[in-house]
């Protein structure tokens, strides 16, 4: 009798009165509609049913349960967490997402439905510590409902492929942040228990974490009235890895206009800081290094006024960096942008102090 009671309490601590009554599992038995986006350019468009993806989803949390919630709180924070298994890159090019809402359609002159949605590698939910976000994707003036009283849903594959993030294998949590009050995840079967093993499959388990507001406090862990569907729609696509790490080599063109020489560092990767640096000063008393990096080289040849240049500065990429002291490594973050695997670039360095010098010039190729 006494573990009935208890076990009693632990179900009430999970299921407020104030939860059951404003925040429940809404049926839905409509069609799902898909679509796509770029998110570089926010574009929408119709998926093709027949299952078009932009990179196959390694994480597939998407078995739909017949269930939305609206989250009903603006920047109130709902949070699954589950374990990634992918054996790839863990740089995401894609995410696949899926809400309902009663929001009405912007082609009809509504607003649109309106949410956030952030990625917490290493959270292992039941508040506890949440991580810093690899990152927080903004969608407003999404589909909506016909006439903002119905319910619609959707499922929005988002092509991520110039704003990706990286998250290794592991624990992973993901949110849904409100921006309206009328929208919110639409929910997965799972058959993993709360505060006990997770589903075999997408290791979610039949429960959540509110924070509010997003990253704010942990307002507790809940469960809906119905069992096994307390888990929220995400499936992510990762590049496979297959290019592999990347390369550079240095590049001196004549050999005897430039003085200054500058070294290799870490491997150039996505997601990751390359750090070549100056190891022979450019000119005297050497107060500034700088960096530029394009997506062209200079065959070299060309000695003007001692100074020979390397790299196309008329290139459509061309990114300087800078104000480093001689001899310390330039840190240049790469983004986990898929565009830039395999991406041939160009650096070439100088510095300021006695006069004004360069360096040789490093090829590199982006990798993994």
């Amino acid at each position: 009798m006494k573990r009935l009671a208890l076990a009693a309490l632990a179900t009430a601590a999970l299921t407020p009165l104030a939860w059951s009554q404003t925040k429940q599992a809404i049926p839905y038995s409509g069609e799902i509609t898909h679509l796509k986006m770029d998110y570089a350019t926010g574009e929408i468009t119709t998926l093709d049913p027949a299952g078009e993806t932009l990179v196959s989803s390694c994480y597939a949390n998407n078995a739909f349960s017949g269930f939305f919630t609206q989250i009903g709180v603006v920047n109130d924070e709902f949070v699954d967490w589950g374990i990634k298994s992918c054996g790839l890159s863990g740089v995401a090019c894609e995410i696949i997402f899926g809400y309902g809402t009663t929001a009405l359609d912007p082609g009809l002159g509504g607003p649109g439905a309106s949410m956030n949605i952030a990625f917490y590698p290493g959270y292992t939910g039941l508040c506890g510590a949440l991580p810093p976000p690899a990152i927080v994707y903004g969608f407003t003036g999404l589909p909506g409902s016909p006439d903002g009283v119905s319910a619609a849903a959707f499922t929005i594959t988002v092509d991520l492929t110039t704003a990706g993030f990286f998250a290794a294998d592991g624990p992973l949590g993901w949110s849904y942040i409100a921006q309206d009050t009328v929208s919110g995840p639409l929910l997965i079967t799972t058959t993993g228990t709360c505060g006990g093993p997770g589903d075999p499959a997408t290791g979610t388990q039949d429960c959540f974490d509110i924070y509010s507001p997003m990253g704010g406090a942990c307002l507790g862990t809940f469960v809906f009235g119905t069992a096994g569907i307390a888990s929220f729609w995400m499936e992510i696509g990762e590049d496979d890895g297959s290019f592999g790490p990347g390369s550079q080599a240095q590049r001196f063109g004549t050999g005897g206009c430039n003085v200054g020489v500058l070294s290799t560092g870490s491997p150039p990767n996505v997601a990751s800081t390359w750090d070549p640096s100056i190891t022979t000063a450019a000119v005297g008393a050497a107060t500034i290094d700088f960096i530029a990096i394009s997506s062209l080289p200079v065959p070299g040849g060309v000695c003007s006024g001692g100074l020979e240049i390397l790299i196309d500065l008329s290139a459509p990429l061309v990114t300087f960096a800078g104000g480093t002291g001689f001899g310390q490594p330039f840190a240049i973050p790469i983004p986990p942008n898929c565009r830039l695997i395999g991406a041939n670039l160009s650096a070439q360095a100088g510095q300021v102090g006695f006069g004004f010098g360069l360096t040789n010039a490093i090829d590199i190729t982006v990798g993994i």
